[in-house]
């Protein structure tokens, strides 16, 4: 049924778009695929008309939460933060960290490491392009910039106490997205229109930028009359930043009250739904237990199923196994999946990720002498380093070269250009440069929790008091540590190496090996540039010159890497098997966090 009716309606396109282009021979992109547009959108809106209770997918990261139907097509991504008014500055701002000796070492090292890569490649080295560059940047006078071309500052007349959301509710897009499938599903005459009106309107929820955002986008002149709070680091609850963990938690459940608000959701509309909630590999059992409560008794949803991120982000692949590397904000976790299982002995977590590639970058630039003053602290200073990031940074040996770029930055004092010259380049396979952190809090901040695998690996790194296991022996206790154990400061391909041995430690043949190594899958936002990927694979074949062919995958064809966890959440809601897996609250208030044991998939709750 599904099949004929999106054929009814490609054809209806078609014919309509040929009406409008008389003799016109060439057929849009959108247009071609017409077809395969037109039946998941059928499918999906009768699947939801035909379920009693829609599911609401959660996955909340350090910087952005994704949330949305299971039934849409791409998930509403914001960035997880409010800012609250306070009547006096009352957090000290520490200093940026100075380079020291060892910062100066490491990055003599990385140097070292692109000179050798350069050489090999037999490209031109410039000895003195840091010269160059200093010599340039000390030069440079700012421009004045059209102040059209400058951000729209969020409002802050009326003094409000707390800032979340967004700047313009999406009431209106969410009405029309949910016309436009009715109109679909009806096969209405105006459905071509309506199928483009719908994936504008989707692609528009799921771009978020961090303009769009009230916090985000204060003015530097009233920027000091807010602090912004992120109630989640590194994976877990920001207990450095808040006075109480109630207060971090209330801060999560005003988050998501106002995104299903933006969405046109009040409390009536979100009681009946179903929520799968998304959590880290090397999950924190105190930041499980409170966000299931939070969403169970405070927000009342109807059910909870809670899945890890690496399961979802196979299912969400369409791999029966691989080796799931996710290069979060804050940090990257590295977890083997086979089955639909993931392996326990295989994750690990390693504490660094996007933002401290920001920070070197800032860091870096200030070292080169950068002429656009960068604050780490103020908001807009940390939007800049972090565009510049996405806008500049690449680990591809062709475009470490002496380049002339620029930048727009935003002061009290007016919007500004600023042109520059930059060579180096940061990279995750020497972490030592992330030592030294930009704020001493950054260092203190609690980590996860890990797996036997932080701790068997943690005996080669830290020498830290631990079981170890070996491919020809056992785990005298298998159980889950207790406390947490840093893995260390571990080179991103080393990981990758000892998740994926220890994923085989026990496996009767070579063909666990043979299966992970050629099935790493990379995801994540933190590696959002050039060449990362083809120098991760070119490290990890080192590592396994003599042992097993190494192969990355990319996420499937138009699929956002940092969404494919969403989607395979999604994806597994829809599934018969999932039903077994609901928490109900009859269940919570019975059994409490005790219930995952056994409404798990793996069971991989060992509390």
């Amino acid at each position: 049924m599904f099949r004929a009716a999106g054929s009814m309606v490609s054809d209806y396109m078609r014919r309509l778009y040929a009406s409008q282009r008389p003799g016109s021979t060439h057929v849009p992109t959108y247009m071609r695929a017409s077809r395969a547009i037109c039946v998941p959108l059928l499918h999906a809106w009768l699947t939801m008309q035909a379920t009693d209770a829609r599911v609401l997918v959660l996955h909340p990261g350090s910087r952005q939460l994704r949330i949305g139907l299971a039934t849409d097509a791409f998930p509403r991504t914001v960035p997880n933060v409010i800012a609250h008014r306070h009547k006096t500055e009352h957090r000290d701002h520490c200093a940026d960290a100075s380079d020291d000796d060892d910062f100066e070492h490491a990055v003599q090292a990385l140097e070292a490491v692109l000179r050798a890569r350069l050489r090999l490649s037999k490209r031109r080295i410039q000895s003195n392009a840091r010269d160059l560059v200093v010599a340039y940047n000390q030069t440079v006078v700012p421009e004045a910039a059209d102040a059209d071309a400058g951000p729209e500052w969020t409002d802050v007349s009326a003094e409000p106490a707390v800032l979340v959301g967004h700047k313009v509710p999406l009431r209106a897009l969410y009405a029309l997205h949910m016309h436009c499938m009715r109109a679909v599903c009806a096969l209405y005459a105006e459905c071509m229109r309506a199928v483009c009106v719908l994936y504008a309107c989707l692609a528009c929820m799921a771009c978020s930028t961090p303009a769009d955002h009230q916090a985000l986008h204060l003015s530097p002149d009233t920027s000091p009359d807010y602090t912004l709070y992120w109630p989640l680091q590194r994976r877990v609850f920001n207990t450095s930043d808040y006075a109480s963990p109630r207060h971090c938690i209330d801060d999560v459940a005003a988050i998501l009250v106002a995104t299903l608000a933006d969405l046109g959701m009040q409390r009536a509309d979100w009681m009946p739904l179903a929520v799968v909630l998304v959590i880290p590999d090397t999950y924190d059992k105190d930041y499980v237990e409170a966000m299931l409560d939070m969403l169970i008794r405070v927000l009342q949803f109807a059910k909870v199923c809670v899945l890890q991120e690496s399961v979802c982000t196979v299912f969400g692949a369409g791999l029966s196994a691989a080796c799931v590397v996710d290069v979060g904000a804050q940090a990257t976790s590295v977890a083997c999946v086979e089955e639909g299982i993931c392996i326990p002995e295989s994750r690990l977590l390693l504490p660094y990720g996007g933002d401290d590639v920001t920070r070197l970058l800032a860091r870096l630039l200030r070292r080169n002498a950068f002429p656009c003053p960068i604050d780490l602290h103020r908001t807009p200073d940390w939007l800049l380093a972090d565009t510049l990031k996405l806008r500049y940074c690449s680990a591809n040996e062709a475009s470490a070269t002496l380049q002339l770029l620029d930048c727009l930055h935003a002061s009290p004092a007016g919007l500004h250009r600023y042109r520059f010259k930059a060579y180096d380049e940061p990279a995750y396979f020497f972490p030592a440069v992330f030592r030294a952190p930009v704020c001493p809090d950054a260092a203190s901040a609690p980590p996860n929790p890990v797996s036997p695998a932080h701790s068997t690996h943690s005996e080669h790194t830290t020498h830290t008091h631990s079981t170890h296991a070996t491919r020809s022996g056992h785990t005298d206790h298998p159980a889950h540590p207790q406390h947490t154990v840093h893995a260390g400061h571990t080179a991103l391909d080393d990981a990758i190496v000892h998740s994926i041995l220890r994923a085989c430690d026990h496996a009767p043949s070579d063909d666990r090996l043979r299966t992970l190594s050629a099935s790493i899958l990379l995801v994540g936002g933190g590696h959002s540039f050039p060449g990362f990927a083809h120098v991760l694979e070119d490290r990890l074949r080192a590592h396994h010159a003599a042992a097993a062919p190494v192969r990355l995958l990319s996420p499937p064809r138009d699929t956002d890497p940092q969404m494919l966890a969403w989607r395979g959440a999604a994806v597994f809601s829809q599934l018969k098997i999932a039903g077994g897996f609901w928490i109900k609250q009859r269940d919570w208030d019975l059994l409490g966090v005790r219930c995952l044991q056994y409404r798990s998939l793996g069971y991989f709750w060992s509390g």
